[in-house]
């Protein structure tokens, strides 16, 4: 009896398991409840599809490609080398202006050495909240405030996340905290500026980078919920036909031992 109860018990966890980790990254990303989400999958035209009913499309302009090998296994992402993405001034200002929680997640390939670059930014002109710099050791700005700054590897996809706590301004690399500085003001509000990735407001400081999955919060995210994302989309996660196998697995050594 107390066999059959134990097998029960972990079929019952494992099946949990199971459903729990058949989420896709996108799934994954909405269950955190971002404000805005696009997933640069886009394969023509300039727009960059919202994936939340009711919020807005972003745009691509200049030198860009589309339909590149993503940050996520099976989806794509753009590419851009004088080119940029946008979202309206609008849709920037109502994401960032006055906060002081907010968590920003999404992934890049620097596709060069490069110096005096913007990788993304709010707030044209002044470093209001971005992360700029030399492409491969970027620094993290808020208010003209440098916050921190990280380390990224040429050629590779990685899960960059920057985070206002409202006590402190994080910097996450690949699912872990690699920087955290005291930090309590809000974002200053620089009118309707947009939301850019791979240039200064749209027409200089170009950045040779693919970007992919960028995500905003207006939360700021667990060390738990970003290290999941990471696994999530990095493949990390066991799928469900591995754990079913180590269900099998479990159940015939505690049959066997129960003879």
């Amino acid at each position: 009896m107390r066999r059959k109860l134990y097998i029960g018990f972990l079929i019952g966890i494992f099946f949990f398991m199971a459903q729990g980790q058949a989420l896709s990254y996108t799934d994954q990303v909405l269950s955190n409840n971002p404000v805005a989400y696009w997933k640069l999958g886009d394969l023509s035209g300039s727009s960059a599809s919202t994936e939340l009913a009711g919020s807005e499309n972003a745009s691509y302009s200049g030198t860009f490609s589309l339909g590149q090998e993503g940050a996520v296994s099976g989806d794509s992402a753009a590419s851009f080398n004088g080119g940029s993405f946008a979202t309206s001034g609008t849709l920037g200002r109502s994401l960032f202006a006055n906060r002081n929680v907010i968590t920003v997640e999404f992934w890049i390939k620097p596709n060069a050495s490069q110096t005096g670059r913007h990788i993304m930014e709010y707030g044209t002109g002044v470093s209001t909240f971005a992360l700029e710099g030399t492409l491969l050791t970027p620094n993290f700005f808020i208010n003209n405030i440098l916050v921190g700054n990280l380390a990224l590897n040429l050629g590779e996809y990685q899960q960059i996340v920057l985070q206002m706590t409202g006590a402190e301004a994080k910097i996450f690399h690949n699912g872990l905290e690699i920087s955290s500085t005291a930090f309590t003001q809000s974002i200053q509000d620089k009118g309707n500026n947009g939301m850019f990735f791979a240039s200064r407001g749209g027409n200089q400081r170009f950045a040779n980078i693919n970007v992919d999955e960028i995500a905003v919060y207006h939360t700021a995210l667990s060390s738990g919920q970003i290290a999941q994302n990471f696994n999530v989309g990095v493949g990390a996660v066991p799928e469900p036909q591995s754990l079913l196998l180590l269900l099998g697995a479990a159940c015939f050594f505690s049959l066997k031992k129960g003879r």
